[in-house]
């Protein structure tokens, strides 16, 4: 397989994907199914290419584009050229960084304050508690 059948492979697997009420074909993806459909790793075909670049190279008319998540910039997929698709928008219950919009405003300043109450308790007490580095970042981030 060259690059041309591969390019080829891709653009059939992007349209029945999207056939799928519009699912994505995830470029993390593309490896798996070359290997499910073909028995083939990409490296063999691309060498040192990134599979990334192989694919912006390869977009275009008739074929598919590839498209980057605006906050996710590791997640990316392959649409029909012709689709319009737009990542939907993370909230902070599907695990993205925003903050949400029921929490009310500053909570940097009550973090911190919490924070520091936790630090005037006696070490027995302060290793019982338990809070994720990543809840508290969120908290404090404005």
């Amino acid at each position: 397989m060259d690059e041309k059948q591969l390019r080829d492979f891709l653009v059939e697997r992007v349209n029945a994907h999207w056939q799928t009420p519009k699912k994505l074909l995830l470029l993390a993806d593309v490896p798996s199914e070359l290997k499910e459909h073909k028995d083939l790793d990409y490296k063999d075909i691309l060498g040192d290419k990134r599979l990334k670049s192989f694919a912006e190279e390869m977009q275009g008319d008739g074929g598919f584009k590839l498209i980057q998540h605006p906050s996710q910039k590791a997640k990316l997929a392959l649409v029909p050229f012709d689709a319009d698709y737009e990542f939907p928008e993370v909230s902070l219950d599907a695990g993205g960084g925003k903050r949400r919009g029921d929490l009310p405003g500053n909570h940097r300043k009550v973090t911190l304050d919490f924070l520091s109450i936790v630090k005037s308790l006696p070490e027995k007490d302060q290793s019982e508690i338990i809070i994720p580095a990543r809840i508290i970042a969120k908290l404090i981030s404005d």
